[in-house]
């Protein structure tokens, strides 16, 4: 990836790259590999989130951060690189058009996915450049994105005009739902409610 950021420097000298670390990754691993290129980036371990909504474009490997990077509707090209062997095996057990889960609930690809050898430094410059230099594209695929957060939001019912259900708030109206289905059934048969 750091090749493509290199590539992306020659075209657009004041652009500002940020890494989100993850708090798995020691801050130290990360410096020794963003050393290596003639590229600056920002290593954050605090507000990944907000720094990560704040950015006109993202590189995403896959994984469940490509859809939290949708739900912030920042449009992004998802990255997936593997050996060999592992992509043979799951390439024969996951039958699905897509790897990226924003894709995947989307049901479309609204965002491009570099995938084994096309994931390469080039390609994530060349993607980027063109997202970047096309404000209509980009626009297009915030507002999919849109679509996509109250897609999950509002299972059904995405045109709802009111706030979002937390997972909780989903969760407890479904158990009440089945608990007064249970107790229905209950009272038909003459049971104790």
């Amino acid at each position: 990836m750091l090749e493509g950021a290199e590539r992306i420097v020659d075209e657009i000298p004041d652009v500002q790259f940020v890494l989100p670390l993850a708090p798995t990754i020691p801050r130290s691993t990360a410096e020794a590999i963003i050393g290596q290129y003639a590229v600056d980036v920002l290593i954050a371990e605090a507000y990944r989130y907000n720094l990560r909504a704040a950015a006109d474009y993202a590189w995403v490997a896959s994984g469940t951060a490509t859809l939290e990077t949708a739900f912030l509707g920042v449009p992004m090209v998802i990255v997936y690189k593997t050996s060999w062997l592992t992509w043979m095996i799951a390439k024969r057990l996951v039958n699905l058009p897509y790897i990226g889960l924003a894709n995947v609930v989307a049901g479309e690809r609204i965002v491009p996915e570099l995938l084994q050898d096309e994931a390469t430094g080039q390609n994530l410059a060349d993607r980027t450049m063109q997202a970047l230099s096309n404000p209509e594209q980009l626009e297009k695929t915030r507002y999919m994105l849109r679509r996509l957060r109250r897609k999950v939001e509002y299972p059904g019912n995405e045109s709802a005009n009111h706030p979002p259900l937390l997972a909780s708030e989903r969760a407890a109206r479904e158990f009440l739902g089945a608990l007064y289905r249970l107790s229905s059934g209950r009272m038909e048969r003459g049971g104790i409610a």
